[in-house]
């Protein structure tokens, strides 16, 4: 396990497993393991848990939202998916990894 860009071509590595997307380098074989699914996620003790359970997706937009600096373009990408400006989203904390984004989240 590492940070940051790792070479595939490094003398000894037999395999790699990465979050990435196309296009891939025309050397490389690549298989994908699972399709990635990106959507809010909402703590159970936040005040508005229900109310924003059965919301329209634009009500998130009166929302601060948690982001993992490893992924700024997660947000946008989600945004654009479901009809909404990246522009109007209100970006709160960064946090460098998922996990502490997570545990951020429910404390």
């Amino acid at each position: 396990a590492g940070e940051g860009d790792l070479d595939p071509r490094r003398p000894g590595l037999d395999a790699l497993l990465v979050f990435a997307e196309p296009p891939w380098p025309t050397d490389m074989q690549v298989f994908e393991l699972a399709s990635e699914r990106i959507g809010p996620v909402l703590s159970p003790h936040f005040v508005r848990y229900a109310q924003l359970q059965q919301a329209p997706v634009e009500e998130l937009l009166n929302e601060t939202l948690l982001q993992t600096t490893s992924r700024p373009q997660a947000w946008p990408s989600w945004a654009q998916q479901n009809g909404i400006d990246p522009k109007a989203l209100q970006h709160g904390q960064g946090f460098e990894h998922l996990y502490y984004l997570l545990e951020a989240a429910v404390a």
